[in-house]
């Protein structure tokens, strides 16, 4: 039984890892530059890029800091999520529990434990878009 909700977490995780860059594919629309040909369909820039870094400046300080912004917030989407696997995880402990009371404990304890994660990745975004918005000036 434990072999199998390891094999599930691990599917899962894999599954959320893979699929994150889908985001890439996510971008909206947006009016073309002068010149372009007719019928072209131009997108923006899905992950943000442009906003942490001027593509026409050659400050490396602004490039290296938009970088490591969308480093950042690429690893807080899974981690986010994996906390919230492990919440629902820890919903079907204390569920499926068939009145053990060693399994309760364990459900609540995991629950408790990925609120605190979920908590911890809602602060570092915050943190993170106030650090990288006052650094590079564009908030």
């Amino acid at each position: 039984m434990q072999n199998k909700i390891k094999l599930i977490l691990f599917s899962a995780c894999l599954a959320i890892l893979l699929f994150n860059s889908l985001a890439v594919l996510a971008a909206d629309e947006v009016k073309c530059p002068e010149g372009t040909p007719d019928g072209t369909i131009c997108l923006g820039d899905p992950m943000g890029y442009r906003s942490y870094n001027d593509s026409a400046s050659d400050d490396t300080a602004a490039r290296l800091t938009g970088f490591a912004a969308q480093v950042a917030y690429f690893m807080i989407f899974p981690i986010g999520a994996l906390a919230f696997l492990a919440f629902v995880l820890g919903g079907f402990y204390w569920i499926f529990s068939g009145g053990n009371e060693e399994r309760v404990k364990k459900g609540r304890e995991i629950m408790v434990w990925s609120i605190i994660g979920i908590i911890v990745v809602f602060s570092s975004y915050a943190i993170l878009t106030l650090v990288f918005k006052t650094i590079t000036g564009s908030g």
